[in-house]
């Protein structure tokens, strides 16, 4: 999926040249999506296997580092909690879009 290179908003602080190695960390950690839920315009529940929570755990608290607008929960994700958690990501009041959106995640 081709991004278009202004895609981050003006209020992300991760330097330019390494937006490219981050929208690849997203990608690479959306591979194990087992769904996903936009419950509100700004905010998407991930369902991730459990395999990723400690990158997928990082890479919020990374991603928090440069746009502080972005806020990031974990859970475990219903009856099968050993297998999958929740991810819910969320915009804060004022950021122009949720990031899952920009990469391509449906909903569902």
């Amino acid at each position: 999926m081709a991004m278009p290179e202004d895609w981050a908003p003006d209020a992300c602080k991760l330097p330019t040249e390494e937006r490219p190695l981050r929208l690849a960390e997203f990608n690479d950690l959306f591979a194990f999506v087992v769904r996903t839920e936009r419950r509100e315009p700004q905010r998407l529940d991930v369902v991730l296997r459990r395999i990723v929570e400690a990158p997928a755990r990082d890479l919020a608290r990374r991603e928090s580092e440069c746009c502080s607008f972005f806020t990031f929960e974990f859970e475990p994700a219903g009856k099968r909690s050993h297998d999958a958690y929740r991810r819910s990501a969320g915009a804060r009041r004022g950021a122009r879009r949720a990031r899952g959106a920009d990469h391509g995640i449906a909903d569902g």
